[in-house]
């Protein structure tokens, strides 16, 4: 049971217990983990601390050979971020140049702060660190490590934790200022260079152990970037025309429709191909992005509990054709009638390609290194079910609303009439 169970989090004060990660099947690792420290470093170096907590974990354990590796780490499909060296590298080198999407033509360095709606140069230049940087390549200050209160001029966005992002001296991304700027995906050469050395890269599918592709956020559509400035803004302050914003969707969606081949073909995954997240006969609260809230009250009648269940539990249920993660929510784990609900649902209707954990719910700050997340783990899901179990669920008698599945150690069953698992354990 142990190995089926997931953790998505990020702490963003140091690294994580590793007493806590190696409990997970799998844990995955954000972009904003140990920002605290990384943004702090000169020059930024964020991927080179996902490896270094990634091998930390790996050597406290290695995970199952044959299996989906143990960790799994954060990439952007669109935004070119600087705190990451490989990317910093190529951005400060003019050959590169075509590699990102640059501002309009009215791009005049520190002359044009106020003329797009994200400012092209930061805003904290002085006598010993020096003027302020500025570049002509796109990019905004959504959730980027800043110098809080260095300049008369800035205010950090509402949005911004200053706590998570605050730089105590001008914050280093390189020649550049940071920001979050946008990867150009109609260049072959970055192409060819996003596929097979930034994503498919020494710290993800190539390194050994295998560490797994995790998180890999943003898009770019008609419209302009996923997220960041304000949407439709992105496309004004790059001068793109409509033909323009054609080129930029269908240049992604060819490179990820490569990317997905090349990782399909060395046998990786990553997070956004679980499509699935179980039956949901146990409902929780949820937000667009997967994070959960509190638990909502039952709202599945017996007879929808009873149709779903019909569904998983056949000989070769269809829903079992793609992978799933049974999400949770801390607050209800600590509940232990709830916790065994959700261990229940998951027991009775997961396929071979599931998981049972926590998804992605925000980076927080912890008290000091090697912090645990406030993450419950009931003590269920470290409960040895005695391997696989004996086929699919099936329901006791027609029409009752009961199912059931037999593990060698253990019977799972739900019962749609009350909206209640149980596990009922032999000897």
């Amino acid at each position: 049971m142990a190995r089926s169970t997931a953790l998505y989090g990020c702490n963003s004060s140091g690294p994580h217990n590793l007493d806590e990660a190696a409990a997970y099947g799998i844990v995955v690792y954000d972009w904003s983990h140990q920002k605290l420290q990384w943004a702090n470093n000169r020059p930024m170096n964020d991927d080179e601390l996902l490896l270094e907590q990634a091998e930390r974990v790996l050597a406290r354990d290695p995970g199952v050979p044959g299996e989906q590796p143990k960790v799994w780490v954060y990439r952007n499909k669109i935004k070119a971020l600087p705190w990451i060296s490989q990317v910093r590298e190529k951005l400060d080198d003019p050959a590169y140049a075509g590699w990102f999407v640059p501002f309009n033509s009215s791009y005049r360095g520190r002359a044009s702060n106020n003329s797009f709606h994200v400012p092209p140069c930061d805003w904290y230049g002085d006598e010993v660190s020096g003027p302020p940087k500025c570049s002509r390549f796109y990019h905004d200050s959504r959730q980027t490590p800043t110098k809080y209160g260095a300049g008369p001029a800035y205010t950090p966005p509402a949005h911004d934790h200053p706590a998570h992002n605050v730089c105590r001296e001008q914050c280093d991304c390189g020649a550049n200022p940071c920001g979050e700027y946008t990867f150009d995906h109609r260049n072959a050469s970055f192409a060819d260079w996003w596929v097979n050395e930034y994503m498919i890269s020494e710290q993800t599918l190539k390194h050994r152990p295998l560490i797994n592709l995790g998180w890999l956020d943003d898009s770019i559509s008609l419209n302009g970037m996923s997220e960041g400035a304000p949407l439709g803004t992105w496309v004004m302050d790059t001068g793109s025309s409509p033909q323009d914003m054609q080129d930029h969707t269908d240049a992604f969606r060819h490179n990820i429709a490569r990317l997905q081949r090349a990782i399909h073909a060395r046998g990786g995954f990553y997070w956004q191909m679980i499509q699935g997240s179980g039956p949901e006969v146990r409902p929780v609260s949820k937000s667009k992005h997967g994070q959960c809230h509190k638990p909502l009250a039952r709202n599945v009648s017996a007879a929808q509990c009873a149709a779903t269940l019909r569904e998983w539990c056949a000989p070769r249920p269809e829903a079992w054709r793609i992978a799933h993660l049974y999400t949770v929510c801390a607050g209800e784990m600590v509940e232990p009638d709830l916790a065994r609900d959700a261990t229940a649902e998951f027991l009775l209707t997961r396929g071979d390609y599931a998981w049972l954990g926590y998804s992605w719910s925000g980076c927080e700050a912890f008290h000091g290194a090697n912090a645990t997340w406030l993450r419950p783990r009931p003590a269920l899901w470290d409960a040895d079910f005695g391997g696989a179990p004996a086929g699919p669920c099936a329901e006791t008698a027609v029409g009752s609303g009961v199912f059931t599945r037999a593990y060698p150690r253990a019977d799972v069953s739900w019962d749609c009439a009350t909206g209640r698992g149980e596990i009922a354990w032999r000897g």
